[in-house]
């Protein structure tokens, strides 16, 4: 069983490694390891992050994942330490922020992103649109998925 709390400025250096091991999988056919710029030297997700509210999974005392949503009910993170996939944490943790932001949830996913583009099917997600996005200045291929599309909760930016 896993327990979910608020972050905690503790939880950082936790945070920041498991973005380091599961951002790969992210990213995998997308762009090359070399290209994956940690959390904290990354400008952009670095604010996004800080604007976010941010659930952690605990599981034995030990942070292994961890969900973020923006107040315009962006789902900007979700992370599970590769030690722990295939066992319910990414669920749990997105069942938790669905509960909290609801019918306007929506997110950005990179296309090749098999794993996490199941999971948000999974949980009634839908494609609103594909376009090319840009990753540390390489082109990646996007997927814009949106919980209740008619909405257009994402123009509220």
């Amino acid at each position: 069983m896993y327990t979910l709390r608020k972050y905690r400025e503790e939880d950082w250096e936790v945070i920041l490694n498991i973005f380091l091991r599961a951002k790969p999988d992210e990213m995998r056919g997308s762009c090359g390891i070399e290209d994956i710029v940690p959390l904290d030297k990354d400008e952009n997700l670095l604010r996004s992050f800080w604007n976010s509210t941010i659930i952690i999974a605990e599981h034995e005392g030990k942070v292994v994942g961890y969900v973020g949503y923006e107040s315009n009910s962006l789902i900007s993170f979700l992370f599970v330490d590769p030690s722990y996939y295939q066992k319910g944490i990414g669920t749990e943790l997105l069942t938790r922020i669905l509960s909290e932001v609801g019918e306007k949830a929506w997110l950005l996913v990179a296309k090749n992103n098999i794993a996490a583009t199941k999971l948000y099917f999974e949980h009634g997600f839908r494609t609103v649109e594909e376009f090319i996005g840009k990753y540390n200045g390489i082109d990646v291929s996007v997927l814009r998925l949106a919980l209740t599309p008619e909405l257009q909760s994402w123009r509220c930016r």
